[in-house]
């Protein structure tokens, strides 16, 4: 079971952008305090919108 964040990002971001995103996603989930959540995601292209943006899904998997 996880939590899913839907994010949309600009037709023209680079893939090296979105592969920052996950890697800063990682790295504050691994660091969170709390630790509410496992430490590792990835983000996952879900539909291009006539070329106007790009829709994203990021998968968060609840600790415990």
């Amino acid at each position: 079971m996880f939590e899913s964040l839907t994010l949309q990002v600009a037709w023209r971001t680079p893939l090296e952008k979105l592969d920052m995103l996950e890697k800063l996603m990682n790295e504050w989930l691994s660091t969170e305090e709390n630790r509410w959540f496992d430490p590792r995601t990835s983000v996952a292209l879900q539909h291009i919108e006539f070329q106007r943006y790009l829709t994203l899904t990021m998968g968060i998997t609840p600790n415990g």
